[in-house]
């Protein structure tokens, strides 16, 4: 990515991951509710990315995990882009026995298709709805879809671009990992703010440092 499109300051990128961190403790919160355990949050990792370097990314991710869970979720209005929520099997399986979903005999897998839509949709939503409320920008969601189930991790960038026809080239990228000890879950979240968001998120940004 060459310099001038670097269209953030250092100090403008801290106040978007200011805003991305209180998203993500709202976010975390609502997690620790369902789960009645502490939610561990990281640092957000915030950068300009293209779709090329996505690959980078998406590739050194992959190997934190086995066998892979991943939804998709679009969002428009002046914050645009596409939300990636990722969990393992062992985190979704988890999941499912907290929050009460028993399996079947025949490991029937909607079960953990129904597990990973409602934590998804949980942790996805209250992220982007936070994120252009911190910005004042409005945001319409859509409801999430599932990209692949019980994947390898080899498979997340095909999985993510390969089955989408995006033409992306100066994103926005919050990468967002969750994780709970006690129970041994660890999920991501990946972000993926479009340009033509970019100018409206600056004006935002250099507003809240007024």
């Amino acid at each position: 990515m060459s310099k001038d499109k670097q269209c953030f300051s250092s100090e403008e990128f801290d106040v978007i991951r200011e805003i991305v961190n209180i998203s993500m403790g709202s976010a975390g919160s609502l997690l620790a509710e369902y789960i009645g355990a502490f939610v561990t949050l990281s640092v957000p990792n915030v950068r300009m990315i293209d779709q090329e370097a996505s690959s980078i990314t998406l590739n050194k991710l992959g190997v934190e995990y086995d066998a892979i869970n991943i939804t998709r979720q679009s969002f428009s209005g002046a914050l645009s882009g596409e939300a990636i929520f990722i969990i393992d099997n062992s985190s979704n399986q988890e999941m499912s026995s907290i929050l009460g979903y028993k399996a079947c005999e025949d490991n029937n897998k909607n079960i953990n298709t129904d597990v990973l839509l409602e934590i998804s949709q949980a942790i996805i939503g209250t992220c982007i709805r936070d994120i252009g409320q911190g910005f004042s920008l409005d945001v319409y969601l859509s409801q999430p879809t599932i990209i692949g189930t019980e994947q390898p991790p080899s498979k997340l960038y095909d999985l993510v671009f390969g089955q989408h026809n995006t033409n992306w080239h100066d994103l926005l990228l919050l990468d967002i990992y969750f994780s709970i000890e006690t129970n041994k879950i660890k999920c991501h979240a990946l972000i993926f703010i479009t340009e033509k968001s970019l100018q409206k998120i600056h004006a935002a940004v250099n507003q809240l440092m007024l």
